[in-house]
């Protein structure tokens, strides 16, 4: 069965994308996907995620590795915007998982990532 895309057009492309959509089990749905374009340390770099109705997962130019996590009712993804930077971060009950930079023109499709409808994905905060 092939993987049903919400939106085909906002399905990650290039090798990472590739590598992403590699790791889809074959019942898994693609509900959105994010570019990210700054690594945890600033510098432009190129990164990908992908939420399906179990999981999400990212993967970066900084690892060869695609990271998965299997989304429960206490995960919960919060993006924080400050001083022209979006910090996009995945937090269980205890602690931060992950964490994705971006810069500002990203900020509304991760926005949009963080306010879907979704059970386990509902966080939004701003530092001045």
């Amino acid at each position: 069965m092939p993987h049903h895309l919400v939106n085909i057009s906002e399905t990650p492309g290039g090798p990472l994308g590739a590598e992403l959509r590699a790791k889809l089990a074959p019942h898994e749905n693609v509900l959105a996907g994010l570019a990210v374009d700054l690594s945890v340390n600033l510098r432009f770099a190129s990164g990908q995620l992908l939420l399906t109705q179990q999981r999400l997962l990212a993967q970066t130019s900084d690892s060869a590795e695609v990271q998965a996590w299997v989304l429960t009712p206490d995960h919960r993804l919060r993006l924080v915007d400050h001083g022209g930077v979006a910090s996009l971060e995945l937090h269980d009950a205890q602690q931060r998982l992950a964490l994705w930079r971006l810069t500002m023109g990203l900020h509304a499709s991760a926005l949009q990532l963080v306010l879907l409808d979704y059970p386990y994905i509902l966080a939004v905060s701003s530092l001045a």
